[in-house]
């Protein structure tokens, strides 16, 4: 893809993102900094042809979302995460519209039972609020983090692993970044 038609999906996923409908040829062309809507409509053929976007009824609907993979998430011990700047494509229909997302890929076998396995990748909602029963991604005042259910009884939070090989961690002190909302998963 080139650097002109990645800059347009950009446009077209932001607008998608932001607005919930899609842009016209103009719309595009003055966020991509381009005069001409020929040369936009060129571009978006191109899209379509590689398969980035598909055009229904005067509408753009793009394949798939770029998100941020942040790196590693210990599913196990806690652990510094391993930061990384990397992106990556997923599916647009696991993208909550409006919702501030990122990825991270799974290492450890704690959440197995919960369907989340060593080298998985979680797809991640940011935020600093979870009901008890969601995973959450947790990070302790040392910046250590993790991937664990988190539950709350009697006024107490724990982070609880879905794998009986590991124990509970309370959660004092521990600062949630975000919550689960989906899985990508690589048959191995």
């Amino acid at each position: 893809m080139r650097r002109r038609q990645k800059e347009i999906l950009e446009v077209i996923r932001k607008f998608l993102r932001e607005k919930g409908y899609s842009p016209s040829i103009r719309e595009i062309g003055k966020e991509a900094g381009l005069l001409s809507p020929s040369s936009v409509f060129k571009h978006i053929l191109k899209l379509e042809k590689e398969g980035f976007i598909k055009r229904e009824g005067g509408k753009i609907k793009v394949m798939e979302e770029g998100i941020p993979l942040l790196g590693v998430i210990p599913a196990g011990k806690p652990i510094e995460v391993f930061e990384s700047d990397e992106q990556i494509e997923v599916p647009s229909w696991m993208i909550p519209k409006g919702v501030d997302v990122f990825a991270l890929k799974v290492s450890g076998k704690s959440m197995v039972d919960a369907y989340v396995d060593d080298g998985d990748i979680v797809i991640v909602e940011k935020t600093s609020n979870a009901n008890s029963g969601e995973m959450i991604v947790a990070q302790f005042p040392d910046g250590s983090v993790t991937l664990k259910k988190l539950k709350i009884e009697n006024g107490e939070a724990m982070l609880v692993p879905q794998n009986p090989q590991f124990e509970p961690i309370p959660a004092r002190g521990a600062k949630i970044l975000g919550r689960l909302i989906g899985v990508i998963r690589k048959y191995r």
